[in-house]
Order: structure tokens, then sequence, then C-alpha cells
């Protein structure tokens, strides 16, 4: 019976954090490189999400690139390879991957996002979030909810005692 009670309430978490329930494919270390990777990242030509990335949480757009404020560009066999060369340079706000040459083009805090119609770009973002700082969110709120769950519990328990 428990069981019953938390899924509306997991399922609730899921529409205050859209990423709660979804497993990382875009940015995770399994999901293979090339086609295959922008596939995972982009479903639909404008999907978005976001994935932790050694510890910092990125945000990923389909059908989006960044242009102004370019650093230098290179070479990346994924998403994730793409994001971590980001990660690696202090000044790196965002980076444009593309899957079909591999490209890797990294932007300063300057960048400005643009609407790629091409569909050929996956606008990599970094945020101000740590990956714990979200999660930390999250179990907060789950904490709080099997609580109250609890409680209502306990108190339809109460009511068929005292009948």
């Amino acid at each position: 019976m428990m069981y019953k009670a938390i899924i509306p309430i997991v399922l609730g978490l899921s529409s205050i954090f859209p990423s709660a329930l979804a497993d990382p494919t875009c940015l995770a270390s399994s999901t293979p490189g090339g086609v295959a990777n922008k596939n995972a990242c982009c479903p639909s030509p404008s999907s978005q999400g976001e994935d932790p990335v050694d510890g910092t949480v990125y945000e990923y757009k389909c059908g989006a690139y960044a242009k102004r404020d370019y650093l230098f560009g290179g070479t990346a066999s994924s998403a994730l390879d793409c994001a971590r060369q980001c990660a690696a340079q202090a000044t790196c706000h965002a980076a444009n991957w593309g899957p079909i040459s591999n490209e890797c083009h990294l932007y300063g805090s300057g960048f400005q996002q643009k609407a790629d119609t091409s569909g050929d770009w996956i606008l990599l973002v970094r945020t101000d979030r740590a990956a714990q700082e979200c999660q930390d969110d999250i179990d907060q709120a789950v904490t709080a909810e099997k609580a109250d769950c609890q409680t209502k519990l306990d108190d339809k328990d109460l009511d068929k005692t005292q009948r």
C-alpha cells in the first residue's frame, strides 16, 4: 500500500524537477558517440535537458548553437567529450558539438544562443549549479513528501481503530 502512495509523489516531483527521473543519456559516458549520441540527445529537433558532467550540471539544447565570444575549437567524439573540454577551461561557458564532423567549439561568457535550422549542432551550456545541489533539493522534497504521506497513513489507521 505504501508504494501506491509514493508513486503520485514521485510523479509529482518529476514536474517540479523535470530531470529528477530522467536517466542521464545525452552526456553519459555509456552513450556512444557520433550520430548515436546525437539521437540520444535529440529525439526531436527541439529536445533539451540537463545532465551532470564531472560534478557540474550542463544544459543541452538541440537545434541551437553558440555565437560570439569564440575561444577555440577542436574535435570531440561525443557531447560528453565536448562538455568536458569546456569544463577544463575556466573561461568556457558554452560549447557547440557537431556529431557529424565531431567538431567541438568553445565559447566564453559573452556567447549568444542562436537557432540552428540545419539541426547539425547541439549547444552545451555550463550552469552555475553543481550536480549534488540538485540532488540535495530532490532528496529534501522526497523526504518531506514521505513524511507527509506517512502522517496521512497514520491518520487513516487511527481513524480505523477509533471506529
